[in-house]
């Protein structure tokens, strides 16, 4: 697959930036983050995940995919 390279930034959080190399590393990062914080189980993590590369993997075959 191919990688992306991305920042994100919080208006919240003025000079806070984190940088990944792939939106694959990026929702392991805010899944991680939300186990730590005890908002999420590490299995709702790992469904989640499952259900969101699907969800990707279903508008880039319909809707983004190349011409």
């Amino acid at each position: 697959t191919d990688q992306v390279e991305f920042s994100v930034s919080a208006p919240n959080l003025p000079g806070f930036t984190r940088s990944f190399d792939s939106f694959q590393k990026c929702a392991q990062e805010i899944c991680d983050s939300r186990l730590f914080g005890g908002i999420h189980y590490s299995f709702s993590n790992k469904k989640a995940l499952q259900v969101g590369r699907k969800i990707a993997q279903f508008i880039y075959s319909t809707t983004l995919k190349p011409l």
